[in-house]
């Protein structure tokens, strides 16, 4: 069990969805780690059929943090500096507090897993400040494939590959300076002893010294069976299907936190801290990247709006004037009845040819801003970047 401590301590467990956050949970909750009351945990599912391990209050936190900002965990809201002390978020913090004391008590050793904590934070940080945190990575591929096998509708191929960038970018900067252990979902089955011995040295085992009994129950979770999805890194390399800058930061994180070569930890000491801080100031590119990717694909939908909203206008507007024809011609209709229907039919010619007009000048504003909005990331990161220098 976790080595027993003069204080109590919290870890809490990051990263994207579908990247292993679940088992790392139930590996740390066998080690000894307490996370929460067994019926606040959500549900298992088709898709993690051993469960989540993940308790339902902080995820409503969470949630209720997104809905505060204008968005969800699945289309994450901006977060600017400062986002986590606006009022509408301030107000949620003494409801954390609650459920941190309610659902830990005085446990010496405890913590939480909910990826949407990656992005949340600096919200948390202010409700336990001296917490740890381990920070799970998967391939960007894998996870590609896994969310859109487990929610085809909610997801596209660039929306998974962005959610998962986003989420991955953040854990790692919001976690920068911290006490923090970085794995990767794939090492639990390519290299099994040192991910476990790793995980458990950070929560102050030595997992040589593990029974025996323990050690069979830790590794029984570990089932490679559930590893659905499966490709190499060279695959990642080669992935059209995923942006080069998720592509770029997955690999350089990777080859970061690659084991030491022919038992040289000296060159380990000094490599990884450095190419770890060079993916960390390469943040804000990624970010400004990813939100010009949105930026576009925003000013794409409200485009292809504005065409539908144009198109409909027009049938309505021919809709209105094949009546007003038919209406004159039609012998059957008194004089009154014609004069009325008429100048009805007018009144909504009118309206059809207003708004038809209206949709066309709002198309020509959305237009001449595309410029600006799509190089407004562009401004930002430089700004960002110059700040950073």
């Amino acid at each position: 069990m976790i080595a027993p401590s003069e204080s109590r301590q919290a870890v809490t467990i990051l990263g994207m969805h579908r990247c292993g956050t679940s088992l790392t949970a139930r590996v740390l909750n066998l080690l000894g780690l307490d996370l929460g009351p067994d019926e606040d945990f959500l549900e298992p599912q088709f898709d993690n059929p051993r469960g989540y391990w993940e308790q339902r209050p902080i995820m409503e936190v969470n949630d209720a943090i997104f809905e505060a900002l204008g968005g969800t965990w699945y289309r994450p809201p901006d977060m600017p500096s400062g986002w986590h002390r606006r009022p509408e978020v301030e107000e949620l913090k003494p409801r954390a507090r609650e459920i941190i004391a309610a659902q830990f008590g005085e446990a010496r050793a405890w913590g939480w897993k909910d990826p949407r904590t990656s992005l949340t934070l600096p919200f948390w940080r202010e409700i336990v400040p001296d917490a740890r945190y381990v920070v799970c990575f998967r391939r960007p591929t894998d996870v590609l494939a896994s969310l859109l096998r487990r929610e085809p509708n909610t997801h596209t191929p660039d929306s998974a590959n962005r959610l998962w960038l986003r989420y991955s970018a953040e854990a790692l900067e919001n976690t920068n300076g911290d006490e923090r252990l970085l794995l990767f979902y794939e090492d639990y089955f390519t290299d099994r002893n040192r991910q476990l011995a790793r995980l458990a040295d950070f929560v102050g085992l030595s997992w040589r010294d593990v029974s025996d009994s323990l050690r069979d129950e830790v590794e029984s979770v570990v089932d490679a069976d559930l590893r659905h999805h499966r490709t190499s890194a060279a695959e990642v390399a080669e992935a059209a299907d995923v942006p080069l800058e998720a592509r770029a930061f997955f690999l350089s994180l990777r080859l970061a936190q690659l084991p030491p070569v022919d038992g040289n930890s000296e060159l380990a000491e000094h490599t990884e801290p450095g190419l770890t801080q060079a993916i960390e100031n390469f943040l804000p590119r990624l970010r400004h990247a990813v939100s010009a990717r949105e930026s576009f694909e925003t000013v794409q939908a409200e485009r292809d709006g504005a065409r539908r909203a144009e198109r409909e206008h027009r049938v309505a507007l021919d809709r209105a004037l094949e009546e007003l024809e038919s209406l004159r011609g039609d012998p059957d209709a008194t004089q009154e009845e014609k004069t009325k229907e008429i100048e009805r039919q007018e009144r909504a010619l009118v309206r059809a040819q207003s708004a038809l007009e209206g949709e066309r000048r709002a198309r020509a504003q959305l237009q001449d801003s595309l410029s600006w909005r799509l190089t407004r990331p562009l401004r930002w990161g430089k700004r960002a970047l110059s700040r950073s220098a």
